[in-house]
Parts: C-alpha cells; sequence; structure tokens
C-alpha cells in the first residue's frame, strides 16, 4: 500500500512540475520595444464632439466595450503609423519568462534595471510586444501612481517591479489572446 501511494505521489508532483513548465514558458525573439514615434489614435471616440459622440452611442449604444470596432479605441496603435526604436527596451537577456495564464512577464535583474530607467507620465509609455521580428500588438506602460485610465492593452509599472503583468481594459478585441499569437507563445527556447 505504501509503495502505491509512494508511486502516486511522485506521479501527481511530475504533473504538477510539468503543468507549471506549460503555463510559464520562455520564447523564442520575445522582445519588448519602445515606440520612437506614436501621436495618439485620431480616429478614437474620445475625440469626437458632441454630435459626433451622439451619433457613436445611437450606433454602439447596446454594444458592450469588447464589441467596439479596435480602431475607435482611445489606445488602440495603428502598426501603419508607428516606429518603433532600433533595439528593443526588454530582450531576452531581460526576461525570464512569460506566463500565459496570467499574462506576465517576469524580468531577469537587468530588465528590473531597465524597468527603472522609465519616466512615469500620465499618458503612459507606449510599447509594442515583438516575436521574432514582427509586431504582435502593444500597450502602455502606466506608471502606478497615473490618474488616467487606458482602454486597450496597458501595464502599471514602479521601478521596482519584477513583474510586468500585461492587462487588458476591454476595448476591442483582446490581442493578447488571438490564436496566431498563441501559436507564437508555444515557440520555446532551450
Amino acid at each position: 500500500m505504501k509503495r502505491i501511494t509512494l508511486i502516486i505521489l511522485s506521479f501527481s508532483f511530475s504533473h504538477f512540475l510539468f503543468a507549471q513548465n506549460e503555463d510559464s514558458i520562455k520564447l523564442v525573439g520575445f522582445e519588448i520595444y519602445l515606440l520612437n514615434e506614436y501621436n495618439g489614435n485620431p480616429n478614437s471616440f474620445w475625440y469626437l464632439d458632441k454630435t459626433e459622440l451622439r451619433k457613436f452611442k445611437r450606433k454602439f449604444k447596446e454594444k458592450k466595450l469588447n464589441q467596439l470596432p479596435n480602431s475607435i479605441c482611445h489606445d488602440y496603435l495603428n502598426w501603419n503609423k508607428i516606429t518603433l526604436f532600433d533595439k528593443p527596451f526588454l530582450s531576452k537577456s531581460d526576461i525570464e519568462y512569460y506566463s500565459w495564464n496570467d499574462y506576465t512577464v517576469v524580468l531577469t535583474q537587468s530588465g528590473i534595471e531597465k524597468i527603472k530607467l522609465l519616466k512615469g507620465n500620465v499618458q503612459g509609455i507606449p510599447f509594442a510586444i515583438v516575436i521574432n521580428g514582427v509586431v504582435q500588438f502593444g500597450g502602455k506602460f502606466r506608471w502606478i501612481g497615473s490618474s488616467q485610465m487606458n482602454d486597450r492593452v496597458y501595464t502599471s509599472f514602479k521601478s521596482d517591479f519584477k513583474e510586468i503583468k500585461i492587462m487588458f481594459m476591454g476595448c476591442g478585441e483582446d490581442p493578447r489572446n488571438t490564436p496566431d499569437f498563441r501559436a507564437k507563445l508555444n515557440l520555446r527556447t532551450e
């Protein structure tokens, strides 16, 4: 009986370890870039005048925030009109791993040091998640004390954070959870 119990416990423990590895994966070519040029989304519903806003509300009154088109969300990033800096802000040596279940990037000590260099501002600092040289989605680094909301992807940060949790506020489709992005996340480094 003790032998069977030991086998079951061993199997359960190894299954637990395997499940942990499936959740927290190291990625090939996973980098975070800052945006060199970004002027906001001119199509944002935040910029509508009173007449346009009334039309907007009539058109979308039955829709929930996540059913709105991405292009009218205030913090939507149109990648055709954005340029990234030449080098990644956080690269392979700065990122320990990415946790798929809670969209968390865990940083190495060098990554933590780079986060300390960010200067918080009310609007947030735009960033892009890039895998193997291709932009997947973007958002804003938002200083934890900022009073401004973000309607798409963002992460709150302080200079001593080891983890960056990438959150989605709800306007439009969640870019963190598309099948294409999830497939790319399954690329592991050894």
